[in-house]
This record gives structure tokens, sequence and C-alpha cells, in this order.
């Protein structure tokens, strides 16, 4: 596990990657739910992550936080839920999000080089 910072509206929360069961339930959930268009580059604005984020099930962003965010704390060591966001609740649905990329990003680089032949390439 890693240690990382989110910064959102300019507040820092101090997170950690979660553990590799919890990556991978939540990489099914991201596969499942789409989510997983959201982490391939840094290119995708904040909003575009919020709107995907909120066209999942309840339930599936619930489990996401409980997988991924529940160890996310303030600078003053406050844990992390939604009622840090009162009249701003967008921002933790942005937090969640940036959660999920830091955690699963990591997938895209399973993408082919160029260079490299395919099995039916080779026979």
């Amino acid at each position: 596990m890693r240690q990382f910072t989110a910064v959102i509206n300019g507040k820092e929360y101090l997170c950690q990657t979660a553990c590799a069961k919890n990556q991978f339930e939540a990489l099914h959930i991201a596969g499942r739910t789409g989510l997983i268009a959201m982490l391939k580059d840094d290119s995708t604005t904040d909003m575009t992550m919020v709107v995907i984020l909120l066209q999942i099930p309840f339930e599936d962003v619930k489990r996401l936080v409980s997988l991924l965010v529940d160890k996310c704390v303030t600078k003053d060591s406050v844990p992390v839920a939604e009622n840090l966001f009162v009249d701003d609740i967008s921002n933790y649905y942005l937090l969640i999000a940036k959660v999920i990329r830091e955690n699963l990003a990591g997938f895209w680089l399973l993408q082919r080089p160029n260079s490299v032949t395919t099995l039916e390439q080779n026979s």
C-alpha cells in the first residue's frame, strides 16, 4: 500500500492505496459499471469523472467507498465521509473518483506496445 494526497477544492486529503484484494473487487466493479473509462488518463475533467460516477448504481458507489476511500483522512486526521462535504457533496464524489483512479489506473498499463506481435502473427 502506498500513501498519496488527493487535493479537492484546495483541501488536502491523505489517503493510501487499498490492499490487492480490495483493488481486485474494485477493478471488477469499475469494469462492470463503465468506470474503467475514467481511469485512462489525466485529461478526463473533474466534472466528467463526477458525472460518470453519478451514473452507476448507488450500491456500487458505497462499495467502492468501503473498498478504497475509508482510509482517507483530512490533514487533521479526521476520517473522510460525506458529512465533511455539506453543501458541496459533488466534491465528495470527486474525491471518490480520484481515489478510484489512484488505485486502479495501472489497468491501462496492460496496453500492448505497437512493436509487439500477436500470437497469431508469430505462427
